[in-house]
Parts: C-alpha cells; structure tokens; sequence
C-alpha cells in the first residue's frame, strides 16, 4: 500500500496490525482507502481506515436498514393491494346494486304499465291485521282505470283508504278471501254479486 501510495495511486487494500503505538497487541485486519491530492504540482496521500469489525458492523447495520426498507415497502404494498382489491369490490357491488336498482324500476314500469291497461279491473291491496295478527281490513294500494269504470270510485278516492271505508260496508268485502291468498300465496277463482251495487264481480 505504501508503494502504492508514493506512487501517486489510489486504491483500496487490507492489512494486519499487531501494535498500537509500540506496544503488542493482538492482531487486528485493517480495510483502507488510499488516494492522491496533488497540490502545487506535489501531492499528498490520504489514507481513510477501518477496522474489519467497524466494517462489518457498519454493514450489518446497512443490512438491517435495507431489511427495515423492505419490509416497510412490503408492508405498503400489502396494504395497498388490500385497499385496491376493497375499492374494487365495493365498485363492483355499487355497478350490481345500480344495474338490479335500474332492472327493478324498468321491471316496475313494465308491471305499472300493463296493470294500468287492462280491460279488467284490478286492485292491489295490504291486509291490515289487530294485535292478535288477525286480518281485520285491508288497504288498496292502487287501481287501474278499468276498476275506476267498473266500480265508479275514482282512484284519488280509493287508494290509501280501508276497504271497508271506500265500499261503505262497514266490512270489507271478501276479506277471508283475500287474506287466504296472502297468507297461503295460493290463488283464487271466484265469481259473486256485490249486494251493495247488485252486480256481478
């Protein structure tokens, strides 16, 4: 290293030491840098040392840094493939709500609309039941204009209202009928005459 040195080179190299300031010691591997400052067409040698266990320690602490660094960018990409995938499945299921949202409205229109056309007369209605859960009325909740002709109650004036108010019979009309329908989901077939019209439904 030294020859080196005089030469006016630069380089690195490694080298035992066994005294320090004249007395023995045990040997000790040195790492080194050398290089040249050339200063007023002289030069000057500049020699950085170390010995090998700050060398390893400086590297284990760099690895430990560098292991700290991954972890960290693991770490954040964990989480931000965790975050994506949920932003993900949380637009994917908002499109499905909006499409089956968007499917029920145009189904409803679909319903409202034949159900509004027919020639027969139709009424939706709601059982309405007493504390016991026992059917005692039912609301209508909406008629077509066929039932309007039919029956000469205007659909301002039946929807919303019990039926025992709208056909003033005190009880509604065929109220064991329709509560077995809805309770049971099986359908009926009927024919009668409505005593306070005196015709035929």
């Amino acid at each position: 290293m030294a020859k080196e040195m005089l030469k006016g080179k630069e380089g690195v190299t490694t080298y035992l030491i066994s005294q320090v300031r004249g007395e023995e010691s045990a040997p000790d591997r040195k790492h080194a840098v050398y290089l040249p400052v050339r200063i007023a067409g002289t030069f000057w040698s500049i020699v950085v040392s170390s010995s090998e266990d700050e060398v390893l320690a400086s590297l284990e602490h760099f690895r430990n840094q560098l292991i700290g660094v991954i972890a960290v960018l693991l770490l954040g990409s964990l989480l931000f493939s965790y975050y994506a995938m949920k932003s993900w499945g949380i637009v994917r299921e908002e499109k499905k709500r909006r499409f089956a949202e968007r499917a029920l409205r145009e189904s409803r229109a679909r319903y409202h609309s034949l159900f509004m056309s027919m020639n027969e007369g139709m009424a939706l209605h709601e059982l309405v039941y007493d504390k016991s859960e026992t059917p005692v009325d039912y609301v209508i909740i909406e008629v077509n204009g066929a039932f309007e002709r039919i029956t000469g109650i205007r659909r301002e004036a039946a929807i919303g209202k019990k039926a025992s108010e709208v056909y003033g019979t005190g009880i509604a009309p065929y109220l064991d009928i329709y509560a077995r329908v809805a309770l049971t989901r099986e359908p009926v077939t009927f024919e009668t005459t409505f005593a306070p019209w005196e015709r035929a439904l």
